[in-house]
């Protein structure tokens, strides 16, 4: 879609071939690469998009798709380590595309050439309905579900909880 710009933020080893790939493409004029930034400015960008996309080869737990779903910006991401455990297996908070044939995280980013096209275009397919307020309504699922389980009051709780049951351990 030409009526969109593209923002890439983060730097990483592949943001030489991504770059280089858009000029192929000859789509430079809609792709701008930010680079890395700090957190509160990258909320920001979060804040006004229309989607978050996370194509990632690997994945633990991503911060950044909480943040994220924390503020009701719709996601589409690969289905891949973390993103499936966030996002939910039959995309219950947002979309989750199986570009790599796998679950399995892995930091060798496979080849441009090594996915299939139908893939590509499944991935951008998503990516387009999110951008016409098609996932809107996961986006608030995502939104309620990352504030009750992600909060930092949520997560204080559950680390005091650790806490507390390793003492009672110690005192037997």
């Amino acid at each position: 879609d030409k009526s969109v710009k593209y923002l890439v933020i983060g730097d990483g080893r592949m943001r030489n071939v991504l770059e280089n790939r858009t000029k192929e493409l000859k789509i430079s004029d809609f792709v701008e690469f930010l680079g890395e930034m700090p957190n509160d400015q990258e909320y920001k960008y979060m804040d006004l998009a229309k989607v978050v996309v996370f194509p990632s080869s690997a994945e633990a737990m991503s911060i950044a798709c909480i943040e994220a779903m924390m503020i009701g910006t719709p996601v589409v991401a690969t289905k891949i380590g973390g993103l499936v455990d966030l996002l939910g297996e039959n995309n219950l908070f947002g979309i989750l595309v199986d570009l790599f044939g796998n679950r399995v995280s892995t930091y060798e980013a496979p080849l441009i050439k090594s996915i299939p096209k139908e893939k590509y275009r499944e991935f951008a397919q998503r990516i387009l309905e999110s951008l016409h307020g098609q996932n809107n309504e996961l986006a608030a699922k995502a939104k309620k579900f990352a504030r009750e389980k992600y909060s930092w009051e949520t997560l204080i709780d559950l680390i005091l909880s650790f806490s507390y049951k390793e003492s009672e351990k110690e005192s037997y």
